[in-house]
């Protein structure tokens, strides 16, 4: 459901910070890492999913009393989440997110491993190298727990 106008202007009560969106062109000149402030946000899409089809009708009618609502259509792809139907029930899959992860860190063509890591591996803060930005780093362990949403085998080895 897409929901009109619904928090455009909803004052944030914490300090709230993005990153440029991709494809956004500045008046003046781009500084490196810049990120925004927001001030209000702006949330307009909602999943509405429910066992009982008559309490997600009713649910509906509610919000549709308060809002204009426009229906979209059938769920495909939510939050880097592919949602797939059939007679047997529902799945969701991060396949189009996996591959997004593996493509931006260089592995696309790696083979699959059953142990996503050494069996009895120590981790110490005292060994290896430091790094120089770690914003990489921390963007893909963000991308790799989200991950786990779908993928509960990796969970151990993201941790």
């Amino acid at each position: 459901m897409d929901i009109n106008n619904a928090f455009l202007h909803g004052d944030l009560h914490e300090q709230v910070f993005i990153k440029i969106p991709q494809g956004y062109k500045p008046l003046g000149e781009l500084l490196v890492n810049v990120v925004y402030k927001l001030n209000k946000i702006y949330v307009e899409d909602l999943v509405i999913s429910s066992n009982n089809d008559m309490d997600a009708f009713h649910f509906k009618q509610q919000l549709n009393s308060k809002f204009k609502l426009k229906y979209l259509g059938p769920l495909h792809f939510f939050l880097g989440l592919e949602i797939g139907r059939s007679n047997n029930g529902n799945s969701i899959s991060q396949r189009p997110f996996t591959l997004q992860i593996l493509n931006e860190t260089g592995f696309l063509g790696a083979k699959a491993s059953s142990t996503p890591t050494k069996p009895n591996y120590k981790l110490s803060k005292d060994e290896g190298d430091i790094l120089a930005d770690p914003t990489t780093y921390r963007s893909l362990v963000g991308k790799l727990i989200y991950l786990t949403v779908t993928r509960l085998d990796i969970s151990y080895a993201v941790n």
